[in-house]
């Protein structure tokens, strides 16, 4: 089976959207902490 995207065939694109989420969140959440921990000086 070929990989697209580094992700298997099997994976469907609704677990992909999930993880993107995720990680979305994950970033937003520390980008959002740096600049709250900027704006405190």
């Amino acid at each position: 089976m070929i990989s697209t995207n580094g992700a298997p065939k099997g994976i469907t694109t609704n677990s992909l959207k999930i993880q993107n989420l995720k990680w979305y969140k994950a970033a937003s959440e520390a980008s959002s902490a740096k600049n709250h921990r900027y704006s405190q000086r």
